[in-house]
């Protein structure tokens, strides 16, 4: 979890998100209280409507190419299925997450940006 939630901050970091101070947050907190850890990433700072990181994977790209934009909304989408898998595993996941592996696990097989 630490290594995905990691790349993800950094991708955040390089596009100038304030979600990147969010999710370092929670890689300090998973060092110390990994199952608190897991209750933040199930929440909709990640999985919710506007302003969560899957809403931050649909924007359009303002500051980098295309090309690295395209790059970098795949990883966080791959990310976002790896967590989601595995809160699934853990079960009592946010509702949302299934629907959200299955939609970013479809576009990224269909190189959809």
């Amino acid at each position: 979890m630490i290594t995905e939630l990691s790349r993800l901050r950094n991708i955040l970091h390089a596009h100038h998100s304030h979600l990147a101070e969010r999710v370092a947050g929670i890689v300090s907190l998973a060092r110390s209280d990994e199952s608190a850890a897991w209750e933040r990433i199930n929440s909709d700072l990640f999985w919710g409507g506007v302003g969560s990181i899957v809403d931050y994977t649909m924007r359009d790209n303002v500051l980098v190419t295309q090309s690295l934009w395209e790059a970098d909304v795949r990883e966080m989408r791959e990310i976002l299925v790896d967590l989601g898998k595995q809160l699934m595993a853990r079960g009592n996941e946010n509702p949302r997450i299934a629907s959200w592996v299955l939609a970013f696990s479809n576009w990224n097989a269909s190189n959809v940006v």
